[in-house]
């Protein structure tokens, strides 16, 4: 079985399955204030919907694709949300997974280059917005809850990878 064949027929389809569903309702729910249905996923939604605070927050961006051609580096951003009362912005992405096994701890793995590739093509596009926090919520079927890092940090940890992958390339 080849690589490619494995990939379209695995445990991550389910994954990505679950995220597209995912992303349509919570769209749906900041761009309008109710939720998408997903017969399948919608432990994920409820979870997520009932994490504290989030009417503290109003999207500024959400779903929003953005590209750099100097590098040929494209992406889309889950959201970015700016605090009613202060104003604060935070760039964020969603990470929806299965509960965790008894007695085991939810996976985590870092994802600051990932977060600092959107600041990256966020502030091409839109230099003046001051993000300075970047936030990943975790959602399983059970809870949600957040992780934030400092956009410094992500940016520095991104241009640390696309450095090391360009160093990497053939010079042709």
């Amino acid at each position: 079985m080849t690589k490619g064949c494995f990939l379209s027929h695995s445990r991550f389809d389910e994954a990505r399955d679950r995220g597209t569903a995912f992303h349509e309702a919570i769209e749906l729910y900041w761009r309008t204030g109710t939720a998408g249905v997903s017969l399948k996923y919608q432990e994920w939604i409820d979870s997520f919907i009932r994490y504290p605070n989030l009417s503290a927050w109003e999207p500024l961006a959400v779903e929003l694709r953005m590209i750099d051609r100097r590098y040929n580096v494209a992406g889309t951003l889950d959201l970015v949300l700016r605090h009613k009362e202060n104003g604060r912005l935070v760039l964020c992405d969603y990470k929806t997974k299965n509960e965790p096994a008894e007695g085991k701890k939810l996976n985590k793995p870092n994802h600051r280059a990932q977060l600092g590739g959107y600041l990256s093509l966020l502030w091409q596009r839109f230099p003046e917005l001051d993000i300075t926090s970047c936030r990943i919520y975790w959602v399983t079927p059970s809870q949600t809850f957040s992780n934030d890092y400092s956009a410094v940090d992500c940016l520095t940890s991104y241009e640390s990878a696309r450095q090391t992958y360009f160093k990497k390339q053939l010079p042709f």
